[in-house]
């Protein structure tokens, strides 16, 4: 009797349990209903990129020669016109004081003969020869404190050193880089965004950007260019098993500017889905950011669709025929009778919801196809 009693209460108990899956677990039956809601909706492309200078310059000699000195070790900053690189320059000094000479020489040789020519003691070719031969002096002395100013190589930008490849006494070859000198007062993001979603970028496109570095921060921002040409992605994904060989498009994304005294990016969880592969985007922090260093991943993300309280209803309820999108809506107050079919005017739409403009109001129920 025991027994039996136990085995009853196992069935029952094993009932309920496979009841709880369904209602907690199970897929939304056909017939249901659901409420017209005021609600957002919100689709976005998520990404991983790496912080980058916002300009970066590379330093080198203009021509084949010896580096006497380096003003600036890497990491050190250097300011705007600032000479970083000198060439060994005894030969270009040495150009420029025979030149002077020269052209000492040709101006006398000018000027006693114009003398001549005025007295009529030399002829006008003779004046005209010791012309060109002054011309060609002052060329000559030209060229060569040219010459002697390229032994100077100053930065064309204020920045940081970011990179050293040479040091004092070696010999380069000219347009050969010495040093890299990158603006860190505004860096820049570079994402990877799948290629599939290329078609949905868009210019002016909100952006934000989180970071491992800094939990809890999103920064703000919006799509300012987009690239023309994809190429291969160069971030890895932070999940190895996601697609590695999809082509990326570059695009560049600039941080809106936060106003003194505030906060330097908003709380935030910066949440998303991981990205399938990529395109790549470029953001612009502003000065006042956490000191991002260069190469740092971060994660962002770019809205392709932002409606902020407007009337909606989820995609699965929609159905369409010939003459368009409808949906089927329970007639209040009516018993239980047919449901009304509605036409609807959709607006905006993510993954899951779609904004209504016309033909809903807010509480109506529809039918779950």
């Amino acid at each position: 009797m025991k027994r039996a009693f136990w085995i009853i209460l196992l069935v029952l108990a094993a009932g309920l349990g496979v009841i709880g899956v369904r209602v907690l677990h199970g897929p939304v039956d056909s017939g249901q209903t659901v409420a017209v809601i005021y609600g957002n909706i919100l689709d976005r492309i998520a990404a991983r990129g790496k912080v980058e200078a916002k300009t970066t310059v590379d330093l080198a000699g203009k021509v084949d020669g010896r580096i006497q000195s380096i003003a600036a070790k890497e990491g050190e900053e250097v300011a705007k016109d600032q000479v970083v690189i000198t060439m060994d320059d005894e030969y270009a000094k040495a150009a420029v004081d025979q030149g002077r000479a020269e052209l000492k020489d040709a101006e006398l040789n000018y000027s006693r003969s114009r003398r001549l020519l005025q007295s009529k003691a030399a002829s006008t070719a003779q004046f005209d020869e010791a012309s060109a031969k002054r011309d060609l002096a002052r060329a000559h002395l030209e060229m060569a404190e040219a010459l002697l100013k390229d032994m100077h190589i100053a930065s064309p930008i204020s920045g940081k050193v970011i990179a050293k490849y040479r040091e004092t006494g070696e010999s380069v070859k000219a347009g050969l880089p010495i040093l890299t000198i990158a603006d860190v007062s505004a860096v820049r993001v570079r994402a990877e965004i799948d290629e599939d979603d290329v078609g949905r970028l868009a210019l002016g496109q909100e952006a934000s950007i989180t970071s491992d570095a800094y939990p809890g921060r999103v920064f703000t921002g919006k799509v300012i260019e987009i690239g023309e040409r994809v190429g291969k992605r160069s971030i890895k994904l932070e999940d190895p098993s996601k697609i590695t060989d999809t082509k990326v498009l570059e695009a560049k994304i600039e941080l809106k500017n936060i106003e003194s005294g505030g906060p330097c990016g908003e709380e935030g969880t910066g949440s998303s889905d991981a990205p399938r592969a990529p395109a790549q985007a470029r953001a612009t922090l502003d000065a006042c950011l956490p000191p991002f260093k260069l190469g740092m991943t971060v994660d962002v993300k770019i809205d392709v669709v932002r409606r902020d309280h407007v009337l909606k209803i989820p995609r699965r309820v929609l159905q369409q025929d010939e003459n368009g999108s409808y949906v089927k809506v329970v007639k209040e107050g009516r018993g239980e009778g047919p449901p009304e079919i509605r036409r609807v005017v959709l607006g905006a739409m993510d993954r899951w919801d779609v904004e209504v403009l016309q033909g809903l109001k807010e509480r109506e129920k529809v039918v779950v196809p």
